[in-house]
C-alpha cells in the first residue's frame, strides 16, 4: 500500500481524469492579485513596505491576504559568506549552499544552520552578543563565550544560530582563518545514535562531515571515527531507516567528476561558468547505520553503496527526497540529476535497491527528456492521499510535477499546472510547500537564480552576479507572485515557523547576498495550521523519519511526510503541516510508519500541535 492510500473502506474523492481536471483550481493559481512584501535593499537597511503588482496588470488587485516581512537584522542573523574563488568562475561557487532549521538544544526554539564557513578578515575582533543564563538573566557576553572551551572536542558545524529568544538569533559559531580544503554545499539532520538529539551532516566539494549533538553543548566531528567517507562533491543528503532497523541510514548525493579551476565556457559572447555536461557523472553513496550493532556504542556507519546496487549507476544528483513511493512499507529514494535521468531507488526488501524511474514515469518530462533537475519537493498536490513529486529546473525548461497514482506509479501532469507552466523562463532550486495564509490552499515557494547570464546580456556589468539574479516566486491558487524588489541569486530555502506565532516563515541562501528571513504575517487571524509529529518511542523518542500521515475530514483526503530532506541543499523541522479551511474538521489519522506498521489515530484532536506515538494508535492490517 502507498504512504497515505486511504485505508481499507476510505475510498479517494476524485478519479486521475477529475483531480487533473481539479489540479489548476485547487493547487495553483489563475486570477491576478498582489500581496504585499515588507522589506529592505539588504541587510542593514531600513525596511519599507512596498504593494508589488504581479501576473498581469490589474488596476486593481485584490485585498492582500499576507505579509513577507524582511527581519534579517532585527532576528539576528548576520553571516558574511566568502566565495571560495570569487569571480573566477569556480564552479562550486554558482552551485551555492544550503541552509536548515533544526532545534539542537530540544528548548522548544528553532535554530538555524548554514553550511557554510564565515572568513575571519584580519582586525576583525569577535563582537559582543546578547545571551541569557539560567541564573543571571540577560547579560552581554563575548561571542567565544559561546564556542565549547578548547579542551572539550565540541565545534560548530558551518554558521550555527541558536534562538534566544522568540524571533531572535545568536550567533554561536565563530569566523575561521582557514577550514580545509571543503567547500561545505548541504545539510542532512536525523538523530544518527538514538539519543534524542538531532545531528548534522554537513556535505562538502571535498570531503563531507558528520557531527554528533552532545546534549545540545555543542557538536563533535565523527566523520572518521564512524566510517564515512566521501571525497566526491557531495551535494544534497538525507536520513532515513532503509532497512527498517530502527537506525536511521544515509543517502548522499554526488554531483560532477571536477577537478579545482577556472572553468570558463567560451560558446556563448561572454566568459561564463562551465556546465555540467562537460564532466563526468558520479555515483552517489549509500551508508549503512551499524550503530545498534557496535558494542561499546560507538556511531558506526558501514558503506554499502555498491553491495546495495546504489554504486552502480552513475548521475548528477544535486535534489534527493526519501519515502516509501511504491507503497509496500519500505523506504525509497528519489534523485533529482542534473540534465540526467532522474533516478527512483525502489527498496528491495533484502538491503538492495532498483533503479525504476523509467519504469514508474518520474525520470524525464513527458517526451522522455532529461532535464536540469534541482530542488525536489514531496506533497499531495490534489489529495487524494498519494504523495507527489515537483521539481525545478533551469529556464528553457518547465518545473515538472509528478502525480502519483493509485496503481503506484506517477503522471506527469506539468502541462496542466500553471505553477510548472509559468515557470519557463526561471531558474528554479529551493522549493517548499506552506500554506502562509492558512485558508486551507498551499501555495508553491520558489527560490530562483541563473546559473548562465542570458544571452541579450553583452559587455562587462559594474556588478558580477546582476545578471544571474532572479526573483522568490510565490504561486498561489491567485496567481504567481514573483518578489521583483529582492532579485538576488537564490539557492537553499526552508520553511519553518520561527518565532512560534503559528506562520511558517522562510529562510534563504544566496550566492550574491547574505542569508535572507522572512517573517510571515496574515491580513487577518484565522484558525492556525495543524502541525504533526510522529514519535518513535523505541528509538530513543526521536522524530520518526519517513512516516506518512493522512488525514481524513469531512470534506478531503491527504497525506503529509514527516522528513528533514528536501528542497535544495537544505534540511527542515521534521513536521507536517496540515491547513484546514474554515469549519474543516479533522475525522482521524492514518499514520504509515518507517517499518511499515499502519495505525489509525481516531481520538478528537483539539490542539494545534499534533504528536503521534507509535503504538499508541490501532493497528491496520
Amino acid at each position: 500500500m502507498r504512504p497515505g492510500r486511504p485505508v481499507q473502506g476510505v475510498s479517494t474523492r476524485t478519479s486521475l481524469r477529475c483531480r487533473l481536471m481539479l489540479l489548476g483550481y485547487r493547487i495553483l493559481y489563475g486570477s491576478v492579485a498582489a500581496f504585499v512584501l515588507v522589506s529592505g535593499s539588504g541587510c542593514g537597511s531600513s525596511p519599507t513596505e512596498t504593494r508589488i503588482p504581479v501576473g498581469r496588470p490589474s488596476p486593481a488587485a485584490l485585498p492582500s491576504r499576507f505579509v513577507l516581512r524582511d527581519v534579517t537584522q532585527e532576528a539576528g542573523v548576520d553571516v558574511q559568506h566568502y566565495l571560495s574563488i570569487s569571480h573566477e568562475y569556480h564552479m562550486p561557487d554558482i552551485v551555492g549552499y544550503g541552509c536548515a532549521a533544526l532545534d539542537f538544544d530540544r528548548d522548544g526554539d528553532v535554530d538555524l544552520l548554514f553550511a557554510c564557513y564565515e572568513k575571519r578578515v584580519a582586525g576583525n575582533d569577535d563582537t559582543d552578543v546578547t545571551t541569557e543564563t539560567p541564573d543571571s538573566g540577560r547579560r552581554q557576553t563575548s561571542a567565544s563565550e559561546l564556542v565549547p572551551s578548547p579542551s572539550l572536542p565540541l565545534v560548530w558545524p558551518g554558521t550555527f544560530f541558536r534562538q534566544d529568544e522568540p524571533g531572535r538569533f545568536v550567533k554561536t559559531s565563530q569566523p575561521v582563518t582557514q577550514h580545509g580544503n571543503e567547500t561545505p554545499m548541504g545539510v542532512a539532520v536525523g538523530d544518527v545514535n538514538n539519543d534524542g538529539w538531532p545531528d548534522i551532516y554537513m556535505t562538502c566539494y571535498g570531503h563531507d562531515q558528520l557531527f554528533v549533538n552532545r546534549a545540545g553543548k555543542g557538536f563533535e566531528n565523527v566523520t572518521i571515527k564512524a566510517g564515512i567517507s566521501n571525497p566526491r562533491w557531495g551535494t544534497s543528503a538525507c536520513f532515513f531507516d532503509y532497512d527498517r532497523d530502527g537506525w536511521l541510514d544515509l543517502y548522499v548525493t554526488n554531483y560532477v567528476d571536477y577537478f579545482p579551476q577556472k572553468c570558463v565556457q567560451l560558446s556563448g559572447v561572454n566568459p561564463d561558468f562551465c556546465g555540467p555536461q562537460r564532466f563526468k557523472p558520479t555515483r552517489d553513496c549509500l551508508f549503512r547505520n551499524r550503530t545498534g550493532e557496535s558494542s561499546d556504542g560507538a556511531i558506526r556507519f558501514a558503506d554499502v553503496s555498491i553491495d546495495s546496487g546504489i554504486g552502480e549507476l552513475a548521475g548528477k544528483g544535486l535534489g534527493v527526497a526519501a519515502a516509501d513511493f511504491t507503497g509496500d512499507g519500505w523506504q525509497d529514494i528519489y534523485v533529482a540529476n542534473d540534465q540526467e535521468p532522474n533516478f527512483l531507488w525502489v527498496n528491495q526488501h533484502d538491503g538492495s535497491f532498483s533503479e525504476e524511474a523509467v519504469l514508474l514515469g518520474c525520470a524525464t518530462d513527458h517526451l522522455g527528456n532529461s532535464q536540469a533537475s534541482m530542488g525536489v519537493c514531496l506533497h499531495d498536490f490534489d489529495d487524494n492521499g498519494i504523495l507527489d513529486i515537483f521539481v525545478t529546473h533551469i529556464d528553457g525548461e518547465r518545473n515538472t510535477l509528478y502525480l502519483g497514482t493509485s496503481q503506484g506509479d506517477f503522471r506527469d501532469a506539468t502541462l496542466d499546472t500553471p505553477a510548472c507552466r509559468q515557470s519557463l523562463d526561471e531558474t528554479g532550486f529551493g522549493v517548499v510547500t506552506t500554506d502562509l495564509d492558512d485558508d486551507g490552499r498551499d501555495e508553491v515557494i520558489v527560490a530562483n537564480g541563473r546559473v548562465r547570464r542570458p544571452d541579450d546580456f553583452i559587455g562587462v556589468h559594474n556588478d558580477f552576479w546582476a545578471p544571474y539574479q532572479q526573483a522568490l516566486i510565490i504561486h498561489t491558487p491567485d496567481g504567481a507572485f514573483p518578489m521583483q524588489d529582492r532579485r538576488s541569486l537564490f539557492r537553499g530555502l526552508i520553511a519553518a515557523d520561527l518565532d512560534g506565532d503559528g506562520d511558517r516563515d522562510l529562510v534563504l541562501t544566496s550566492i550574491d547576498h547574505p542569508p535572507t528571513v522572512f517573517k510571515t504575517e496574515r491580513s487577518k487571524a484565522r484558525p492556525a495550521s495543524l502541525l504533526v509529529r510522529t514519535i518513535a518511542p523505541g528509538e530513543g523518542s526521536r522524530d520518526a523519519l519517513g512516516a506518512a500521515v493522512t488525514v481524513r475530514t469531512d470534506r478531503r483526503l491527504t497525506t503529509r511526510l514527516i522528513q528533514t530532506c528536501g528542497s535544495y541543499l537544505s534540511a527542515t523541522m521534521p513536521i507536517a503541516e496540515f491547513s484546514l479551511s474554515t469549519g474543516e474538521t479533522v475525522k482521524e489519522w492514518t499514520v504509515v510508519w518507517p517499518d511499515g506498521q499502519r495505525e489509525l489515530f481516531s481520538t478528537p484532536i483539539n490542539n494545534r500541535n499534533v504528536q503521534l506515538e507509535q503504538g499508541r494508535g490501532a493497528p491496520i492490517q
